[in-house]
């Protein structure tokens, strides 16, 4: 739907939101977010909690950022807040969950609940045993059992950005804004790894495009967690082998 410039697109992702997954939720919402109209009347939605402010994630926030629309950057600084990016609040970040953890009590957490965290916030572009989407690194293979390792990389994603993993700012002819990964490219068309889809983009199609040094991944996904979940979460990352999810809870995106 993101593809067509047509007004009834929002009331059409409206009506049908509360029946969505988690993982259409997300992709409903990047499709908001991806056009200036679009975006408008999902900050009135997010206004009158029609959409639940807890349901946009920082990627989303980010990509209504890139918009460069004066009344949707006013809503961002006023209903959302903003992202710390100095290296001092980041390491007074990590200080906070560092503390949280070695307070922690072993058996009020629980991995399999991180799990369920996880299909939620990081499995859209993660793979962790087997299961997950490809737009970032495979986190099975990775120093997870080190809990600096997890705060570095999460609460600091920009640190170091691989090349690979630098997110690109497509901005299509008709006026389509797409953020994601470029996996591919030849002289007609590119290859973009999105949260939730591939697309493949005919050069015909873009405007103007822009690579920015920053990581797909945003930052602050651990900012706004529970105590809880915050600690399950970074549980199930350490786990050195899957772990079953809680009862009702979905295994898939």
């Amino acid at each position: 739907m993101a593809r067509y410039d047509d007004p009834k697109t929002p009331a059409a992702i409206f009506s049908q939101y509360s029946n969505l997954s988690a993982a259409e939720k997300l992709d409903a919402l990047n499709t908001l977010a991806s056009r200036d109209i679009y975006a408008m009347e999902l900050l009135r939605k997010l206004d009158d909690k029609s959409i639940p402010a807890k349901e946009i994630t920082p990627a989303t926030v980010r990509q209504l950022s890139e918009l460069k629309n004066e009344k949707i950057d006013q809503w961002i600084a006023t209903s959302w807040g903003s992202v710390k990016t100095t290296p001092e609040d980041k390491l007074k970040e990590m200080a906070r969950i560092r503390d949280l953890v070695k307070a922690a009590k072993p058996e009020f957490i629980s991995a399999s609940r991180g799990r369920a965290i996880f299909n939620k916030t990081c499995v859209q572009c993660h793979t962790l045993f087997g299961e997950g989407g490809k737009v970032g690194p495979d986190l099975t293979g990775s120093g997870r059992s080190d809990l600096e390792y997890i705060l570095m990389n999460v609460v600091d994603p920009n640190a170091v950005v691989g090349k690979d993993y630098q997110v690109w700012l497509v901005r299509l002819k008709d006026k389509r804004l797409i953020s994601g990964i470029i996996s591919r490219e030849d002289d007609n068309a590119i290859t973009l790894l999105t949260e939730t889809e591939t697309l493949t983009i005919p050069k015909t199609a873009i405007e103007r495009r822009k690579q920015a040094d920053v990581s797909m991944m945003p930052e602050g996904l651990l900012t706004g967690l529970e105590k809880t979940d915050l600690l399950d979460l970074i549980a199930y990352l350490q786990t050195p082998s899957q772990v079953p999810l809680p009862p009702n809870a979905s295994a898939t995106r």
